[in-house]
């Protein structure tokens, strides 16, 4: 009876893991990587609160939205250099292609071709100013050659002075050399023009970034300068504040119609999906708690005490 009733037992002796239990203070807390404030990007008025506390939201939906002038002057500033540096693309790309076409245009005048061969040839090109330059300084070389030539025979028969051939060669002469130097100061002039608009086109293109980037800063998003949005007027100064990821709203501060400033937290965002246990091991433990990677822990928590 006294041996029933202590409820001894035997059993033969084996080898096994021997599991160490160690009972440590803990808690469970959010992920701090999903666990922000979220934040006004500036100064302005709240216009529109979407949400409140409790709600679940998802990534990108709009949790409020702000009126603010600093938005919009960024974003005015934005489209103007946007704009600016479209309209340095198209000068450049004009000067790029009168560049192509003079230099053309000069090789041609330079072998002597016909007159309605060039004239022809470069009836629709683009040319510019140099147009009007060229060929006039062209057309007066051909015909002072001419009148050369044609004096060269009448000079031998007599029929005008030595002294009017010679004036009607430095005639051709200078003509020659007025087309030459001409022909060489458009190359260079050309060259000049196109090379100053890719440096505008350049400076444009910094200013753009530096510009959309000031504007990004503001609105901790990016920006592209195409949309329609930015470009609706209406739209300037509006600036919609979107969850940067799914989760729980836990808090919110402001309410519609309120003025904030920059930094001013307007919700607290939690996503509970997932959280962390956070548990203080004494220094005693140490030696004998040993975790691996695969390793499976078990968890109770005071609020529900029948579930691990």
């Amino acid at each position: 009876e006294k041996m029933k009733n202590i409820q001894l037992t035997v059993a033969p002796v084996k080898r096994q893991p021997l599991s160490q239990i160690r009972m440590v203070p803990g808690r469970l807390q959010y992920d701090d990587r999903k666990h922000v404030s979220v934040k006004a990007p500036a100064d302005g008025v709240l216009v529109e609160v979407c949400v409140k506390t409790g709600d679940k939201v998802k990534e990108g939906q709009v949790l409020a939205v702000l009126n603010s002038p600093e938005i919009g002057t960024a974003r005015a500033d934005l489209l103007q250099r946007t704009a600016e540096y479209e309209l340095a693309q198209k000068q450049f790309g004009w000067k790029n292609e009168i560049q192509s076409n003079v230099q053309k245009l000069v090789d041609a005048l330079l072998s002597k071709q016909p007159m309605a061969e060039i004239e022809k040839e470069f009836a629709n090109e683009k040319l510019g100013a140099y147009r009007s330059q060229l060929l006039p300084a062209y057309s007066r070389y051909l015909l002072a050659e001419m009148i050369n030539s044609k004096s060269a025979p009448l000079a031998k028969s007599g029929a005008i002075s030595l002294q009017s051939l010679k004036r009607r060669e430095t005639e051709m002469q200078d003509a020659r050399a007025d087309l030459k130097s001409l022909c060489e100061q458009s190359i260079y002039d050309v060259k000049l023009e196109r090379d100053r608009e890719q440096a505008r086109v350049n400076d444009a293109e910094h200013r753009m970034t530096i510009s959309r980037q000031n504007l990004e800063a503001l609105m901790g998003s990016s920006v592209d300068p195409g949309s329609k949005d930015l470009k609706a007027a209406e739209k300037l100064s509006r600036l919609e504040v979107i969850a940067p990821f799914s989760g729980t709203i836990e808090d919110r501060t402001f309410s519609k119609s309120e003025r904030v400033n920059r930094s001013d937290a307007l919700f607290t965002l939690a996503q509970t999906d997932t959280l962390w246990v956070a548990a203080d091991i004494r220094e005693s433990d140490w030696a004998a708690i040993s975790l691996t990677g695969s390793q499976e822990l078990q968890v109770k928590v005071n609020s529900y005490p029948d579930e691990t």
